[in-house]
């Protein structure tokens, strides 16, 4: 038996508290789709880290679910995920952070590329790019690269002001 059920995600546990805000995001998939969406964004923020689905699963998805990998596999492709309404989403929930007093700062649009070695070719979207950082004797490697977006909104630190990165989405 799996850990994770609906009874957790209805209660007022952590869980039941980022599914209650992360359900603004999947307002227009079905109950199995968007159950199946936020339990990867939760074992996401479990692990820190999302090097593949098949990761996630073995790390932790499989010990709090039933649910099969194929089923997180194929749960983007076959939702048709809109990932700019995500962006939009998104953008709209870290705009409202922003108070009256900080109105005048400015809002910065951050972008970063991000190229991720790959040992192999059969991977959708892996390509020889050259990387400037790499020491192993060649600079062209198997890698994708991600370009990523974030916004800054000001927020208070104290009594000064500081800058909150709010990471929109990325693009291989």
């Amino acid at each position: 038996m799996a850990l994770y059920d609906k009874n957790i995600i209805q209660q007022k546990t952590l869980i039941g508290r980022l599914h209650q805000y992360f359900l603004i995001y999947f307002e227009t998939f079905s109950v199995p789709t968007a159950d199946t969406l936020f339990l990867l964004i939760l074992s996401i923020l479990t692990l820190e880290s999302a090097h593949s689905i098949r990761f996630l699963y073995q790390h932790f998805l499989s010990g709090i679910t039933e649910k099969s990998l194929n089923v997180f596999y194929y749960a983007c492709p076959y939702a048709k995920v809109d990932y700019s309404r995500f962006m939009n989403t998104t953008v709209r929930i870290a705009l409202k952070l922003i108070l009256d007093s900080l109105q005048t700062h400015p809002v910065f649009l951050c972008v970063d590329d991000t190229m991720v070695s790959k040992f192999g070719t059969k991977f959708e979207n892996v390509s020889k790019l050259f990387d400037h950082t790499a020491h192993n004797g060649s600079n062209y490697l198997n890698e994708h690269c991600f370009v990523s977006v974030m916004l800054c909104v000001p927020v208070w630190n104290g009594a000064k002001v500081s800058y909150l990165s709010v990471p929109l989405g990325y693009r291989m």
